[in-house]
C-alpha cells in the first residue's frame, strides 16, 4: 500500500488549483503524523537548499494551538479534519492571514476552509492517520513545490522513491520478520543521520503504535555526545537498529564508532545500509523499512497494530475541555490581510 499512496497522493495533487506566489516562510501546522508530514517536507526542502542551491522555502512546523502571527502561507494539516489542537490553531490563523491552505479527509477542518474561502486539498479518506503519510507527503510536495517551480522535479522523485520502494518490498519484508523475531521483548534504539531525523520521529511513534513499545531514538553525530552513555546499564535490554546513509565521509565515522559501540556493549545489532542521493528517496526508502518492522513487532509480539485506546481516549477527553472554549469567527469578522 506504500507506494500505492505516494503514487495516489501525486495524481490527485494535479488537480488541486493552487496559485503560487512568493513565499519565503510557511507555518506547517499540525499534531502526530500530521505534523510529521510536515517535518518531511521541511527536510527535503532543506536539502535541495542545502545540496543543490535550489531557493525552497523553510518550514516550520508546529505542534500546537498556538502559532506564530507572522508568515507568507499557513499550512493547517489534520487527517481527521477533527483534530482539537489544530482547529484552535486554525482559527488564529484565519485572523491573521488570508493565504492558508488546509489539509483534510473533510471534517470540520474543510467547512472552516470553505467557509473562509481559502484552498482546501481532501486527502484519501479510509485510513489510521499514520497509515496516510505516505499520501499526504506526496500530495502536499507537489502542491508547495510549483512555489519554487520545480514540480516537474518531485513528481519524477516520487515516481522514482515508488519504484524503488516495489523493488525493495521483498527484502524489506524479509529483513522486518527476522528482525522482529531477534528483537523479542528488547526495546529498539534507532540511529540515523540527523538529516532522516523525521524518519526517527516516524520509528518512535510507529513502534509506540503499531507495537506498543517504547522506542529509543536518536540522530548522529548528536547521539554520540549524550545517548550512547546509557549502554553500559541497558545494553541488556536494547536493539540497535541502523539505518546507514553514508551522506558523506564524517557521517562513515559516526556510523563506524555507532556500530562498534554497540557490539562493544554486546547490544544486538541490526542495520539497513541505503543509497544517498539528495532526494525523497532515501527519506522514503528508510521510512517504509521502519513501517515494515513496527507492524512485524507487532505481529511478534502478538498485539494489535490499529487500535491505541490509550491515545483516543485522551484526545476525546482534551476534545471536550478545549472545544469548550472554542470560538470561530464569521468571515464578516475575519481580517483579511495579505501576509507580510
Amino acid at each position: 500500500m506504500f507506494p500505492e499512496l505516494l503514487e495516489k497522493g501525486l495524481t490527485a495533487a494535479r488537480d488541486v488549483t493552487f496559485e503560487p506566489r512568493p513565499i519565503r516562510d510557511v507555518v506547517w501546522v499540525g499534531m502526530g503524523a500530521s505534523a510529521l508530514v510536515g517535518d518531511y517536507v521541511s527536510t527535503y526542502f532543506e536539502l535541495l537548499r542545502e545540496f543543490e542551491g535550489i531557493e525552497t522555502p523553510r518550514v516550520r512546523v508546529v505542534r500546537s494551538h498556538r502559532i506564530p502571527r507572522r508568515a507568507d502561507l499557513y499550512v493547517i494539516y489534520s487527517y481527521s479534519g477533527e483534530t482539537t489542537e489544530t482547529l484552535l490553531a486554525a482559527v488564529q490563523a484565519f485572523r491573521v492571514s488570508s493565504n492558508v491552505l488546509c489539509f483534510s479527509k473533510g471534517g470540520t477542518l474543510e467547512k472552516l476552509a470553505r467557509k473562509h474561502g481559502v484552498v482546501h486539498v481532501k486527502l484519501i479518506p479510509g485510513l489510521q492517520s499514520r497509515s496516510h503519510v505516505p499520501y499526504g507527503l506526496a500530495a502536499s510536495l507537489i502542491i508547495l513545490s510549483r512555489v519554487c517551480e520545480i514540480e516537474d522535479r518531485v513528481s519524477e522523485e516520487l515516481r522514482a522513491a515508488s519504484k524503488l520502494v516495489r523493488e525493495r518490498t521483498n527484502e524489506a519484508e524479509r529483513w522486518a520478520k527476522e528482525t522482529a523475531k531477534e528483537m523479542q521483548s528488547r526495546i529498539p534504539l534507532v540511529v540515523a543521520p540527523d538529516i532522516l531525523q523525521p524518519v526517527l520521529t516516524r520509528a518512535s511513534a510507529q513502534f509506540s503504535e503499531n507495537a506498543k513499545t517504547a522506542c529509543l531514538t536518536t540522530p548522529l553525530p548528536e547521539g554520540l555526545h549524550n545517548v550512547f552513555s546509557i549502554l553500559p546499564q541497558a545494553s541488556d535490554l536494547l536493539h540497535g537498529i541502523v539505518l546507514e546513509v553514508p551522506v558523506d565521509k564524517e557521517y562513515e565515522c559516526y556510523l563506524n564508532a555507532t556500530r562498534s559501540l554497540l557490539e562493544r556493549f554486546s547490544a544486538p545489532l541490526t542495520c539497513v545500509r541505503l543509497d544517498w542521493r539528495p532526494s525523497i528517496e532515501p527519506l522514503v526508502l528508510a521510512t517504509f523499512y521502519i513501517d515494515m518492522l513496527s507492524l512485524e513487532l507487532a505481529r511478534e509480539r502478538g498485539v494489535d497494530p490499529l487500535e491505541i485506546p490509550i491515545v483516543s481516549d485522551v484526545r476525546k477527553a482534551m476534545r471536550e475541555r478545549l472545544l469548550a472554549r472554542m470560538t470561530l469567527p464569521s468571515p464578516e469578522h475575519t481580517r483579511r490581510s495579505p501576509a507580510p
